[in-house]
């Protein structure tokens, strides 16, 4: 509708006023118009009295902007049209079933954001006894929870950020963690020691994760 009103507006000023266009705009009408007809009548105004000369000067004059304008219409006709652009979907949250304020998970776009987790235990009291070892395990089963509740695996995390109590502990932290991934399908990943994880954790791991919502 816009379009079709600055054609109208266009037209109505041809018979008025010069044509006054942007740089663009100019070069596609130009182009439209060396693919026009030209106006080959041109020994006839010169032969024809005063008054008629006149009349058909103006008649020039106005085919000749109209050309210009239908030309800029062919043009623009032939430019692509830009989709309608779309309001970004809400984040969508998945309350943690952990007696604290944060989400298991919150999907923005087509990435799934995993927070942090650890090994505790079922009420998120306590860690699961043993070490490094047992809670990394345990971190895992949960991950991998909270990622089949959106229908998803492993596979499908392509970015984790491990944060360790001692850093001495990372070789056995990565034989556990690399019995999760496919070999050579390794997500991006940040390792680094901390000091102080909640409730005296070995470990924890902050996941994304790819889940497109325009999937079949």
């Amino acid at each position: 509708m816009a379009l079709l009103a600055f054609v109208l507006r266009s037209v109505a000023a041809s018979w008025r006023e010069p044509i006054s266009c942007s740089p663009s705009l100019h070069t596609i009408a130009q182009s439209g118009l060396d693919r026009a007809p030209r106006i080959r009548n041109i020994h006839l105004i010169a032969s024809a009295p005063a008054g008629a000369r006149q009349t058909g000067r103006r008649r020039a004059t106005t085919m000749h902007r109209t050309t210009k304008i239908l030309a800029v219409i062919a043009a623009l006709g032939a430019l692509p049209l830009a989709p309608a652009s779309a309001r970004p979907a809400d984040p969508v949250f998945t309350p943690s079933e952990l007696p604290y304020p944060f989400s298991a998970a919150v999907q923005v776009g087509d990435i799934l954001y995993l927070s942090g987790d650890i090994g505790v235990t079922d009420d998120g009291q306590s860690l699961v006894p043993g070490g490094i070892e047992p809670e990394t395990r345990r971190m895992f089963e949960r991950i991998g929870a909270t990622l089949a509740g959106h229908g998803l695996g492993f596979d499908d995390l392509f970015k984790c950020t491990v944060m360790l109590a001692d850093m001495a502990e990372w070789p056995a932290f990565n034989a556990i963690y690399r019995e999760h991934f496919e070999a050579g399908r390794y997500p991006a990943r940040s390792a680094m020691g901390v000091n102080g994880l909640a409730l005296g954790a070995r470990v924890e791991m902050e996941c994304w994760a790819w889940n497109p919502q325009g999937k079949p």
